[in-house]
């Protein structure tokens, strides 16, 4: 895929993917979940990454 200016320019699937396709993202997921906690750290919603996710979200 190629974006310009906020703008799908180019878009192309391979081994008979079509845009409607689900698929698994294995590492893209990884580094999506991976960007958020950066931010998330940086921006002070986290403290460390180290925290278990029980101090943020928290068992019913």
């Amino acid at each position: 895929m190629i974006i310009k200016n906020d703008v799908i320019f180019s878009e192309k699937y391979f081994q008979g993917y079509t845009k409607s396709d689900k698929n698994t993202s294995w590492s893209v997921a990884k580094a999506f979940i991976s960007a958020l906690i950066s931010l998330a750290l940086h921006e002070n919603y986290i403290e460390s990454i180290d925290d278990p996710i029980t101090k943020y979200l928290p068992e019913r």
